[in-house]
């Protein structure tokens, strides 16, 4: 599979997520395997061999590259984005919102970065980044489901996220999020 997948991407770029899953280590390790097939791909020759970008957390990439000296060698440039401030995760919610087709009043879009701030420590928000966007518009339209009756309600209704929704939505990510998060602590990024 690793050798089809850096074929398809030649002359392009094959962009490895979390890549630090490839060195767990163990007796039945592909991750090993696709990593020698990767390296050799990177030091090859061929002029249409794709560009390689390897994305993980931080920490686990600091691992990564230090699993195999040869890997370090072949990464020629290292780069560190910051977490989303609570500013950044409105504006995604808000985009996310847009394309689901949804509107946000006013009065939710001022107090999204407040309510993230408010309910998600910075560690749950590193750990989560954007995916904390999804599920708090995910339990969002939830409680804007089970807060109007669509019978009665307007379509404008029906569509507008309102402060008590994402409020009470914030709440409830908070509470799923910090929990999956707890379960999972060894798997956070720093």
């Amino acid at each position: 599979r690793t050798k089809k997948a850096i074929e398809a991407a030649k002359g392009g770029v094959l962009f490895v997520e979390e890549a630090y899953t490839l060195t767990p280590g163990g007796d039945k390790d592909f991750g090993i395997k696709a990593l020698e097939i990767i390296m050799q791909a990177m030091t090859s020759n061929d002029p249409c061999r794709p560009i390689f970008i390897f994305a993980g957390y931080l920490r686990h990439m600091e691992t990564f590259l230090a699993a195999n000296p040869g890997m370090a060698r072949r990464v020629a440039f290292q780069f560190h984005f910051e977490d989303f401030s609570t500013k950044e995760l409105a504006a995604i919610f808000l985009r996310k919102a847009q394309k689901r087709g949804l509107e946000v009043s006013g009065h939710a879009e001022a107090a999204l970065p407040g309510l993230l701030d408010a309910h998600f420590p910075a560690k749950i928000r590193a750990l989560w980044n954007a995916g904390l966007a999804d599920r708090l518009l995910s339990e969002a339209v939830q409680c804007l489901n089970a807060r109007l009756d669509p019978c009665s309600a307007t379509r404008e209704q029906l569509s507008t996220l309102e402060l008590c929704d994402v409020g009470a939505a914030a709440s409830a990510a908070a509470a799923a999020v910090c929990a999956l998060s707890s379960a999972f602590a060894d798997d956070a990024p720093g």
